[in-house]
């Protein structure tokens, strides 16, 4: 537990350090920061993911995917080739499987790094969220989906643009680590639509239907994907005392409902951006409540639960001086309760930490 309570010390001093030492806080209208410091936090957080060992749920996983397949040739005409070349050029550098959670780590880290420094109106904030609401952990497993959920990540100012035909080039490109990813093309159309549209009442309606009825639900998706990839899923997703923590899900939703009551406030002050950085936290809240039902849904929520990085900060900017200041120490002391539950109750088994320091 030591490490990650130091971690998330470094990582929050720092980011603090890199907003507040900066003379001229802006440049061309963009918000600046002092590199060295918010470098210094990157790599707290690089060092702690990438050199973990036997942590997470998915360790043993990508260990033998590395080990067994590393050797043979990339599988170009596979769906997900992206990921596949990924794992085989870094097997050919290095036959360690801890090289790849290294590697891999950067990535991600670094992508949402850049990601909360592009877009965030509070780094700090942001960077302290990213651990405490638990995103930070998550990472650690689901590794090929967190690639993809960060490429799409940084396309993001083409769903700002409303650019769809660049936006589907970064859907493919992500799909290619994670097939998954296709899912966005819907979720798109739905973002740049306001919550209260048709589509999104829709969209409301068919989550309600599918955690009441959950069964039928089950064995209707799965009707459309019997002859897909996923289709062996549908027995483990029947199996209905496998559901995520409640408080999880509470959670998810606690963020929603604070902004919800703001969000008019919210469009004044930040524009339609805030409506669309609360629709895709909107849905990943839907899709976690659909993971109370199974955890495997939790998986889903990969693809949303950075954009919450955004949205923290503005919550605590829409209400009255005395509410935004209770409501923001509520969120940093309830958030770090929430980690170190989640943490110690072995949740994703992140925790207890081990490290690997032979890489090479």
């Amino acid at each position: 537990m030591t490490v990650y309570l130091v971690n998330l010390v470094i990582v929050t001093i720092f980011s603090l350090l890199a907003d507040i030492v900066v003379k001229d806080k802006y440049h061309y209208g963009k918000r600046k920061y002092n590199l060295l410091f918010l470098f210094i936090a990157l790599l707290s957080l690089i060092l702690v993911s990438g050199l973990r060992y036997k942590v997470g749920t998915d360790f043993a996983q990508y260990s033998e995917i590395y080990s067994v397949f590393g050797n043979q040739p990339i599988s170009w005409g596979e769906q997900e080739f992206g990921f596949d070349a990924l794992n085989k050029i870094l097997y050919r550098i290095n036959k360690n499987p801890q090289f790849f959670f290294l590697i891999t780590s950067i990535l991600i880290n670094l992508g949402i790094v850049i990601f909360v420094r592009e877009y965030s109106i509070n780094l700090p904030l942001s960077m302290y969220f990213y651990i405490t609401n638990y995103t930070y952990y998550v990472t650690m497993n689901g590794v090929r989906q967190y690639i993809a959920a960060v490429i799409l990540a940084l396309g993001f100012k083409f769903v700002l643009n409303k650019d769809f035909k660049r936006y589907v080039i970064v859907i493919l490109i992500a799909s290619t680590f994670h097939a998954s990813a296709f899912i966005m093309i819907p979720v798109y159309f739905l973002a740049i639509t306001d919550i209260k549209s048709i589509w999104n009442k829709g969209f409301s309606c068919l989550i309600g239907f599918a955690f009441v009825f959950y069964q039928p639900f089950v064995n209707i998706m799965f009707k459309f994907l019997e002859n897909s990839s996923y289709a062996h899923y549908q027995s483990e997703l029947s199996n209905l005392d496998d559901g995520a923590n409640i408080l999880r899900v509470i959670v998810w939703a606690l963020p929603i409902v604070l902004f919800a009551l703001r969000k008019k406030r919210a469009e004044e002050m930040f524009g339609e951006k805030s409506s669309i950085i609360f629709n895709f936290c909107f849905y990943g809240m839907c899709f976690m409540a659909l993971a109370y039902r199974h955890k495997y849904f939790a998986r889903l929520t990969m693809y949303f639960d950075i954009y919450y990085l955004l949205l923290f900060p503005m919550i605590i900017k829409l209400f009255n001086k005395k509410e935004n200041r209770i409501i923001a120490y509520g969120m940093v002391v309830g958030y770090f309760l929430y980690s170190t539950f989640l943490l110690l109750s072995g949740d994703a088994w992140i925790y207890p930490y081990k490290y690997n320091l032979n890489i090479f």
